[in-house]
């Protein structure tokens, strides 16, 4: 039962970044992805922060971003990245 819930708010949080980015117009799409690729160079290969620091400092999130960002593949990036500095 609790992976079925965890399986719904999942596709349901997929649904609704998707439905916001497309609510964008093209150039606030480009300024966004600009603006997280800017901070994701800044704490990943400037600052070499570990997946909660390039969160919480970099990003300036708090601790709920931890979840949202793991669903979003953040941390499967971020193990890549770490993975290949190595």
């Amino acid at each position: 039962m609790a992976q079925e819930h965890w399986e719904d708010w999942e596709r349901d949080f997929r649904a609704e970044c998707d439905t916001f980015w497309d609510s964008l117009p093209n150039e606030e799409q480009l300024l966004a992805f600009c603006a997280v690729v800017q901070r994701l160079h800044q704490g990943e290969l400037t600052e070499n922060r570990s997946y909660r620091g390039v969160l919480y400092d970099t990003f300036g999130f708090g601790m709920e971003s931890y979840v949202y960002a793991q669903v979003s593949g953040f941390l499967d990036l971020h193990n890549a990245l770490v993975r290949d500095s190595k």
